[in-house]
């Protein structure tokens, strides 16, 4: 998933697939990307610079219960758009997550 803060779209894009969809309590940003990247006419790059440090916290890293909330809402969000995964796969990205906050910074 890329960096949602540092992500530029064309008023076009909303235009065409909406906004967040606020049913998702954290995962609203999951949700919107999955359902707007795989549209191949889209044409996007990746800049190399860092813009935006974000802060450890948040909804999203609240917690074990905050964890459990974003992992279910990110298995509806790939249901609602055809992504095939399952819960086992998306607890994967806990160990990942893990190094992140032994990180200095």
């Amino acid at each position: 998933m890329p960096a949602h803060p540092t992500l530029f779209l064309k008023r076009s894009v909303y235009e065409r697939y909406g906004g967040y969809d606020t049913s998702y309590r954290i995962a609203g940003d999951f949700e919107f990307i999955a359902r707007v990247f795989p549209d191949p006419s889209l044409r996007y790059a990746c800049l190399p610079d860092q813009l935006v440090r974000m802060p450890r916290g948040g909804l999203s890293t609240a917690g074990p219960r905050s964890n459990w909330i974003i992992t279910r809402e990110m298995q509806r969000a790939c249901a609602k758009n055809a992504i095939p995964t399952n819960l086992l796969k998306l607890l994967l990205r806990f160990p990942v997550k893990i190094t992140e906050f032994l990180a200095p910074g």
